[in-house]
């Protein structure tokens, strides 16, 4: 973004947040977001590398091994309650913005 429009950008993204927060989600939108992470998840996993790397990412971060399908099953129990529930930790009282800035550096 352009530094000299930062601020308007940054206002911009915290009133995003505050609609996301104040404003509940429909049925059909977390129905739309849910099938659209599931696909994401499922695509995400189509080359061989990527399926290396999803593994390898959890034995890394984990120590342990899980499969897709149940991950997939894990994402299928999220509810819109579940959701709207953590909304509240996104409002811009609970975010933190920190911007150091040098004009010959930017």
């Amino acid at each position: 973004m352009d530094k000299d429009k930062f601020s308007f950008w940054v206002e911009k993204i915290f009133e995003e947040v505050a609609h996301l927060t104040t404003w509940w989600i429909s049925d059909q939108e977390f129905d739309t977001a849910m099938w659209y992470t599931l696909g994401s998840l499922q695509m995400w996993i189509e080359t061989t590398s990527s399926y290396a790397s999803f593994y390898w990412n959890q034995f890394l971060m984990y120590n342990s091994i899980k499969e897709m399908k149940d991950l997939i099953e894990r994402y299928k129990k999220i509810t819109k309650k579940d959701v709207e529930d953590v909304l509240s930790y996104f409002a811009k009282e609970n975010l933190f913005l920190y911007y150091v800035g040098n004009e010959e550096v930017l």
